[in-house]
């Protein structure tokens, strides 16, 4: 509760609960802490009413200049001998499995279809329509490759509200899951932003895929090597959560 109090400006109707209520009586053998005199904002006072609205810090910006890019970060030991044959992810409801080595191929062979099958440029952006699936991670990662931005969507947005958010978006291209497939058909159709629908398979999906759809698979076939020659770029995302909410929920470049 101090944190939320230290960093949360005043005006609104939502009050939080005050320094003297029950929910905030120390526990036997603690000593109460003084919330009005330790923060810093609000000239000392209890900010006792949330709107939303969040201050900035009052510490020092951390130093991100020997930060890495996302994608480099998290794939920096995908090659590694004790690593590359090892399962990194396993889908306990179909049993598909992906090694490491899989999703380091993988990302790169994305990033390269992006790259020279799509034109992708970086700060176009990528959808990605998806239930929880095991290529999700290195969908997003060759984005960042790419220097493009992502925008994962909530996979229960109807076509409506998912062509919404493409046209927000200005996503060039959409990924979908098999099985969300007639709702990304659909959407697309008022989304003249969308060039490229690929489609992640399903265990349970049919293998024919309807006009204007492409398959996950053929990108995967991409020489994985050429991502390398591109300059990895930070993994901007841009979430939409609540498909029901007229902007994404955060705009946020990604280091480590």
């Amino acid at each position: 509760m101090e944190t939320l109090r230290r960093y949360i400006t005043l005006p609104s109707k939502t009050r939080l609960p005050s320094a003297s209520s029950a929910s905030l009586t120390p526990r036997a053998g603690v000593v109460a802490r003084n919330f009005t005199a330790s923060s810093p904002l609000n000239n000392g006072n209890l900010a006792d009413i949330c709107n939303g609205n969040v201050v900035s810090s009052p510490y020092p910006p951390i130093d991100s200049s020997n930060f890495r890019p996302a994608p480099e970060f998290v794939s920096s030991r995908w090659k590694d001998a004790n690593l590359v044959d090892k399962v990194a992810i396993r889908d306990g409801t179909t049993g598909e499995t992906r090694t490491f080595s899989q999703y380091d191929n993988n990302m790169n062979s994305i990033a390269s279809a992006l790259k020279s099958e799509y034109n992708l440029k970086p700060e176009e952006t990528v959808a990605l329509y998806s239930l929880n699936n095991v290529d999700y991670l290195p969908i997003c990662l060759a984005a960042g490759l790419c220097g493009s931005k992502i925008t994962p969507i909530n996979p229960l947005a109807t076509a409506g509200e998912l062509a919404r958010i493409l046209g927000a978006s200005k996503s060039k291209i959409l990924f979908s899951h098999a099985k969300l497939l007639p709702v990304a058909l659909e959407a697309a159709k008022s989304s003249p932003s969308v060039e490229h629908i690929v489609v992640i398979p399903d265990v349970e999906s049919d293998a024919d895929l309807p006009e204007g759809a492409e398959k996950f698979e053929q990108l995967l076939k991409y020489d994985n090597a050429k991502a390398e020659q591109y300059p990895i770029g930070d993994l901007k995302t841009h979430p939409w959560l609540l498909p029901t909410l007229p902007e994404p929920q955060d705009c946020q470049r990604v280091s480590c």
